[in-house]
């Protein structure tokens, strides 16, 4: 690891910016005289905190900027975060209309083919029973309608 004193004579500048940086915690008054001394950009740097730092009505300004961005940002996030909880609840609520509207369509169909069924089967029925009315024999019958002579017995009996 490399001590202060050896990181002072491969990379003064470097030094300097952390002895900078250190101030109040690590570095003293008397150090910060000596870098900002030598070093002019440091002692601008120094200049400008120094001036908000004592400046009460500059420093509560940029406290107050910082404060206003952070509730901006926070704003943001809650937006967003009720954005997506009510898209979520949109979404949900179209899919079960979509899905009901499905359910229903898919239900009168299935109606509409077991209707049709039936009616088909009605309509036989008495074709067969006007088939056997007219003298036809129920094997004469069932070679016509597909039926077998068991079903046309079923249906006479009706």
């Amino acid at each position: 690891m490399i001590d202060a004193s050896s990181l002072a004579e491969v990379c003064p500048q470097l030094a300097d910016w952390l002895t900078y940086f250190g101030y109040p915690h690590k570095t003293t008054e008397a150090d910060m005289e000596s870098t900002t001394a030598s070093n002019m950009c440091i002692a601008s740097a120094f200049g400008d905190y120094r001036t908000f730092h004592l400046d009460q009505d500059l420093r509560l300004l940029a406290e107050n900027a910082e404060f206003s961005q952070q509730d901006t940002l926070a704003y943001g996030e809650s937006c967003e975060a009720r954005g997506k909880a009510d898209g979520k609840v949109e979404g949900k609520a179209e899919g079960l209309v979509e899905g009901e509207a499905r359910g229903v369509a898919k239900g009168k169909a299935e109606g509409l083919v077991e209707g049709e069924a039936r009616g088909v089967a009605k309509g036989k029925a008495e074709i067969v029973v006007n088939m056997l009315r007219e003298g036809l024999s129920i094997d004469f019958v069932a070679n016509l309608t597909g039926f077998s002579e068991e079903e046309i017995k079923d249906i006479s009996k009706k």
